[in-house]
């Protein structure tokens, strides 16, 4: 259909426009691009959502593709639209073009940097992004006080940090006053636990903390901080999933969630006995333990009812 058909709508603009956004879906692009062809007004409604995430992902389509997309398009307009950015392309694109995307995308509030991106070579950009509110990357070479020191630092609600170095000064932690979800992925180092302990009690904010290791990485130390703080989940992979990256970007259950809900499980008492790891919730179809125990060995009376109607019943069948 002609975008310059003049149709007089049937129904008042605003009721119009919401249907045309609950019929967008982020995943179904071919479906969107004939909506944007109903109507100028239905393209103008919906470009700001064509164009709110962002994806340069290894084993995923890039979107947009910056070296195919059409002429007509204006680059620093739809940047301006961009909310979520994944990158994970270290070997099809470079730093610099990263760090340039990030100019002109002065409004994200979620970025994923993956795989072999380094978000210390991407810092004069990153740093500037003021409306940030999630991020997850390596802060490796990149100083607490630099980090502190970004337009973001007092905003960010969640932080997932892949492949801590021991220079790191977790206290910092502390001055992001708005933090509610801190995640570690795979540290390159011995975690010193009490001064973990002492830190995370002194983080008032923060509902989850998500820790990625082995079983035996803990330690006593460890395990004594996983009884002492039942904001403590503990996996044996990364939140660092597309799949529930996506999720987040939809509005749907993400691995954040799934993590509250095992917090929650924890400070009610309804895990009857004190589980160490939680396996990869993200990514297994049941919901078990390190040990391949199901969840219902596990769970009290009241634990198994309240999970049957809980979001962790999504992922799955809760024993064999």
């Amino acid at each position: 259909m002609d975008t310059d058909f003049a149709s007089d709508p049937l129904l008042p603009p605003e009721i119009e426009r919401m249907i045309f956004e609950i019929a967008f879906d982020i995943q179904s692009p071919q479906d969107n691009w004939k909506l944007v062809s109903v109507a100028k007004r239905v393209r103008t409604w919906l470009r700001p959502l064509i164009y709110s995430t962002f994806i340069q992902f290894v084993n995923a389509k890039a979107f947009p593709n910056m070296k195919t997309y059409p002429g007509f398009i204006d680059l620093k307009e739809i940047c301006q639209f961009a909310l979520n950015h994944l990158v994970d392309l270290s070997n099809l694109t470079t730093h610099d073009a990263v760090s340039d995307l990030l100019e002109k995308c002065p409004n994200l509030t979620n970025l994923a940097c993956w795989g072999h991106i380094d978000a210390h070579h991407l810092w004069p950009s990153l740093s500037k992004l003021s409306k940030l509110r999630r991020l997850s990357a390596k802060v490796e070479h990149i100083s607490s006080t630099q980090f502190l020191s970004a337009t973001f630092s007092s905003r960010l609600t969640h932080l997932e940090m892949l492949e801590p170095t021991n220079d790191w000064k977790f206290e910092s932690l502390i001055s992001l006053t708005s933090l509610t979800h801190l995640a570690i992925f795979y540290p390159s180092f011995t975690l010193d636990y009490k001064r973990l302990g002492t830190i995370l009690q002194a983080c008032h904010g923060i509902h989850v903390f998500v820790l990625t290791t082995q079983h035996g990485d803990l330690g006593e130390a460890g395990k004594d901080l996983y009884v002492a703080d039942c904001r403590m989940v503990v996996l044996d992979d990364s939140l660092s999933e597309m799949k529930h990256w996506i999720y987040d970007v939809n509005g749907h259950n993400d691995s954040w969630e799934y993590a509250e809900q095992v917090v929650l499980m924890r400070r009610v008492r309804w895990i009857q006995l004190d589980i160490l790891c939680h396996r990869n919730i993200t990514a297994f179809q049941y919901v078990k333990t390190i040990l391949g125990t199901p969840w219902d060995d596990y769970l009290t009376e009241e634990g198994m009812k309240w999970i049957q109607n809980s979001i962790l019943s999504e992922l799955g069948p809760l024993s064999d």
